[in-house]
């Protein structure tokens, strides 16, 4: 009986002791593909320095942009669950606020289209192909961004190309 009081000790101890040392992935990802981070991606892609500026302002320019419409996004978002936190939400005003939020939703679509092909312009078409296909890779393959894999914050998880 002692002996089992012992062992059950330990395992609840060992259980405890696990979360405690856990921490997210360093995001390098999947090692079937080098799990490469996106600023790891323009290094692969041989620019000239001229590229690199050119792009480093375009992409300071969408990171701007992106700000300001999840701004605006989280904005509607509370003025939504304003509403709904009312005693007789209108309908009327939900329906314009979520129509709000459809447009700037659609905006940010064509603002990363306009973005790519200001891309395109800059890079000869064997860099944008390669472009192309790295981002599929992160997207589809391994590691990815925050939330579609590998943790709460994204980490080093494997992705659907790899086998489980």
């Amino acid at each position: 009986m002692k002996l089992q009081k012992t062992f059950l000790t330990i395992a609840v101890a060992g259980m405890m002791a696990v979360p405690a040392v856990a921490r997210p992935g360093d995001g390098r990802g999947c090692p079937h593909h080098d799990g490469e981070k996106p600023h790891r991606m323009w290094s692969a892609l041989d620019l000239s320095e001229d590229q690199k500026s050119q792009l480093k302002e375009l992409h300071q320019e969408m990171l701007t942009a992106r700000k300001e419409h999840r701004q605006k996004v989280k904005e509607l978002r509370g003025q939504i669950r304003d509403e709904l936190a009312k005693d007789n939400p209108s309908r009327g005003a939900l329906d314009n606020f979520v129509a709000r939020q459809a447009d700037l939703h659609k905006a940010m679509s064509d603002q990363r289209i306009d973005h790519l092909l200001n891309v395109k312009e800059v890079l000869t078409k064997e860099q944008f192909e390669k472009l192309l296909d790295k981002q599929w890779i992160e997207k589809h393959g391994c590691g990815g961004k925050r939330f579609h894999r590998g943790g709460p914050h994204g980490g080093g998880g494997r992705g659907k190309c790899c086998a489980r």
